[in-house]
């Protein structure tokens, strides 16, 4: 009885934090972001995308615990493997090629009224993307 009710109120990992393993994967797997859950059990929670297991938080996670987890989990995402639909661990296709010129192009055609709404997210990571890639790779 106690465990039930102590599972009741148990509170979930903040969704800013499990979206961003999403959100990892998506930008270094060059995709769509995947759906993430959270399940609980031995007394920390499990992290999974498309129901591959990403990476472990403890019961009462805070911000270091998810960068700690995220860090993790994007220098498996980096090294081409990761989260994929029909594959445990299967190397993820690289990013596309981005051009700036169409990439800016898509962000005023996104920006623009009656415009797909999903456009301007894709079209920002995107951009981010190209941002870091270029900064690491000048260094």
């Amino acid at each position: 009885m106690r465990d039930a009710l102590h599972a009741a109120y148990r509170l979930q990992p903040d969704r800013r934090c499990l979206t961003a393993f999403a959100e990892v994967q998506a930008w270094l797997g060059g995709r769509d972001p995947l759906p993430v859950s959270a399940t609980f059990a031995q007394d920390a929670w499990r992290i999974e995308i498309a129901g591959e297991g990403v990476g472990t938080l403890p019961e009462l996670p805070d911000f270091d615990d998810c960068m700690k987890a995220l860090e993790k989990w994007a220098a498996v995402v980096g090294k081409g493997k990761g989260a994929v639909h029909g594959g445990r661990g299967a190397p993820a296709r690289g990013p596309p090629r981005l051009n700036p010129v169409d990439l800016l192009a898509d962000l005023r055609a996104a920006d623009s009224h009656g415009a797909d709404p999903r456009e301007l997210p894709r079209v920002s990571r995107d951009l981010v993307y190209l941002t870091s890639s270029r900064s690491t790779c000048s260094t």
